[in-house]
């Protein structure tokens, strides 16, 4: 797993589950094309939102955060609030 991907599970302490899903989008991102990766990652958040919902789990929510701003100090919440800028 990329570094930014391994600080985003350890922040928000993801069980066995989430991680792995989170393993195997990382490694999705690796495959596909830069200009397709925002696509496919919406639409995987939305299949983990309704693997999610049927299961009574929180659901996935996309956010393009830039890995330049990922900081191991900074909450969630100002992660995507600034992702929205």
């Amino acid at each position: 797993m990329h570094r930014q991907a391994a600080v985003g599970a350890n922040r928000l302490s993801l069980r066995h589950p989430q991680r792995s899903s989170l393993e195997i989008l990382d490694r999705l991102c690796e495959l596909v094309p830069p200009r397709k990766k925002a696509r496919v990652a919406r639409e995987s958040c939305g299949h983990a939102s309704e693997h999610a919902r049927q299961h009574g789990t929180k659901r996935w929510r996309y956010a393009l955060i830039a890995h330049d701003v990922l900081a191991e100090n900074m909450s969630v919440a100002a992660l995507v609030d600034g992702s929205r800028r």
